[in-house]
């Protein structure tokens, strides 16, 4: 296996479909979006993703890995708990509502709303855990 760095999920959707690599890891919601066009083969979450419900995860097929992809609402440090609030209100209020909900799942998300003080432990711990890992396997930003 040699690993080939791309600057993106683009540049690699790109690289796979044209043939210039045969296999590469991207992100859930490009495979559910592009699963007539590619051969699925495991899934890095820690759980199968419903829309694509036949592909096992990593850890099924004997890897023991969790490196699924997630996006948040972040503000900036010391933003302060009022606007923290009303923002949580409204992305609940959002991600609520079924039709949201089910055009997500169509592009392969899977809404879900936490406390902003767990959500930042979320991101700690997740910095955390990459963070070694990057150490771990003597990762450098080239420039």
């Amino acid at each position: 296996m040699l690993e080939v760095p791309f600057g993106g999920a683009a540049p690699v959707m790109t690289a796979v479909m044209s043939g210039q690599v045969d296999y590469a890891f991207i992100p859930t919601p490009l495979a559910v979006a592009n699963k007539t066009k590619l051969r699925l083969y495991a899934l890095g979450s820690p759980e199968r993703f419903p829309s694509i419900k036949e592909i096992p995860t990593l850890t099924e097929s004997g890897y023991a890995i969790d490196a699924d992809t997630w996006f948040g609402v972040l503000a900036p440090p010391n933003t302060p708990k009022v606007v923290v609030d009303a923002i949580q209100a409204q992305v609940t209020r959002a991600t609520s509502q079924p039709e949201f909900r089910a055009r997500l799942a169509d592009m392969g998300y899977t809404p879900i709303t936490i406390d902003p003080k767990k959500f930042g432990e979320f991101v700690q711990a997740e910095n955390q855990r990459w963070g070694a890992a990057v150490k771990a396997a003597r990762i450098r930003i080239e420039e």
